[in-house]
């Protein structure tokens, strides 16, 4: 808020917008380089890597956020699109039969194109490009048996850009995830399927 408004102090009112919409779409795509390293461990407790080992992990992450929002009767719209090329460290550190630890860091350079325009105004349009920088990074610690799986993850991602030549936008987020599971034997004709399909698309 100091940002915008110099003589803004703690326990002001905050600067509100209840009509604003934000919708965001996007992923990620990955290549592995080690094949002795299982990302399936980590992310979706899937596979159960029994030796401890890591890999770098090249990766593409795109998504397009759809901003709307109404002041004073004017309708505006900005949509975002982001790409960008990452490098990462990923590590399995297997400790006994049922236990891993997974450190991974990550650094990435990429764009960001901006189109800002008002619906109900003149119908001006506003076009951006940035260059983006991003760091993430995170801890995941997990337990499996053949039946029951818990485990935490800690991530946080850094990313940032320069919107003038003397001012900088970051957005730094950081979450947690605790999981719990129990795996059921699957019937035995979803067994049998699944066997046959991967016999002949080993990836899956």
């Amino acid at each position: 808020m100091k940002e915008l408004f110099p003589a803004w102090r703690e326990g002001d009112p905050y600067l509100q917008y209840p009509n604003l919409r934000v919708q965001s779409f996007g992923g990620s795509t990955s290549y592995i380089l080690n094949k002795n390293f299982s990302a399936r461990t980590i992310y979706t407790q899937g596979e159960w890597q029994k030796k401890s080992s890591g890999s770098w992990v090249p990766f593409l992450d795109y998504d397009l956020t759809i901003f709307r929002n109404t002041i004073d009767d004017q309708s505006a719209k900005e949509m975002q699109y982001k790409i960008g090329a990452n490098i990462g460290y990923f590590y399995n550190w297997v400790l006994g039969k049922n236990v891993n630890i997974s450190p991974y860091l990550a650094l990435g350079l990429g764009g960001k194109f901006s189109n800002f325009w008002n619906v109900k105004g003149d119908g001006s349009r506003d076009n951006a490009q940035y260059l983006t920088l991003r760091m993430e990074g995170g801890l995941h610690i997990g337990y499996n048996t053949d039946r029951f799986l818990f485990g935490g993850k800690m991530n946080f991602s850094a990313y940032t850009y320069q919107q003038t030549r003397n001012q900088a936008v970051e957005n730094n987020s950081m979450y947690g995830l605790l999981y719990i599971g129990y795996r059921f034997a699957p019937p035995r004709v979803v067994k049998d399927t699944y066997d046959k399909v991967q016999k002949k698309i080993p990836i899956l």
